[in-house]
C-alpha cells in the first residue's frame, strides 16, 4: 500500500461531494472544521486581501470583537486596523487621531477619566472632520466616569456619536 506522509492532505470523492482532510482541518459537506480539540479556526487573507462573504453571515454562538488597550498621552493614534474597540484611561488632555478607518467601518472608543477627572478630548481622522450631532463631542469630566464614542466612515462623511457619563 502507498505510504502517506503525516502532513499530507487527503482528498476523497464521496458521490458528488469532495472531502478534504489534513491533521488540523476538514472541509466536508459545506462545513469547515478544526480536527483538534480547542483549536481556533482562522480564515486569513494574505497581503491586502480580504475575507468576503457573498451571503448573510449567521452566528450560532457569540460574536466577539477585538479590544485594544491604548496608553494615555497628549496625542493618541487609534489604528482602526488593530481592533474595532479601543479603550483608554485618560491621565492627560488628549487628541484622538484615527487612522486606517475604511469605508463602511466603524470604531468604538471607551474613554475612562482617571481618579482626577477633568481630562478633555478632541477627535480627528484621516478620513476628514468627524461630525457629531449638534457638535456635541465633549467628554464627561467627573473622576472615573466612562464615555463611549462610536465613529463611522461611510465613504464620504465621518460621523460620530457619544454616550456619556457611565459611572464605574
Amino acid at each position: 500500500s502507498p505510504h502517506t506522509p503525516q502532513n499530507a492532505i487527503r482528498l476523497s470523492l464521496v458521490g458528488s461531494e469532495m472531502c478534504i482532510r489534513d491533521s488540523g482541518i476538514a472541509i466536508e459537506d459545506n462545513n469547515i472544521s478544526s480536527n483538534r480539540s480547542n483549536d481556533d479556526l482562522n480564515l486569513i487573507a494574505n497581503g491586502t486581501g480580504q475575507i468576503t462573504t457573498k451571503s448573510i453571515l449567521n452566528f450560532d454562538n457569540t460574536y466577539k470583537e477585538k479590544v485594544n488597550t491604548l496608553s494615555s498621552a497628549t496625542s493618541i493614534t487609534v489604528d482602526c486596523n488593530l481592533a474595532s474597540i479601543h479603550k483608554v484611561t485618560l491621565a492627560h488632555n488628549t487628541t484622538f487621531s484615527l487612522t486606517n478607518l475604511s469605508e463602511g467601518q466603524s470604531v468604538t472608543l471607551i474613554i475612562t477619566q482617571d481618579s482626577t477627572g477633568s481630562r478633555t478630548g478632541a477627535f480627528s481622522s484621516t478620513t476628514g472632520t468627524i461630525k457629531f450631532p449638534l457638535n456635541q463631542n465633549a467628554l464627561s469630566t467627573n473622576a472615573n466616569f466612562i464615555d463611549m464614542v462610536v465613529i463611522l466612515f461611510d465613504g464620504g462623511q465621518t460621523l460620530g456619536t457619544m454616550s456619556r457619563a457611565f459611572q464605574s
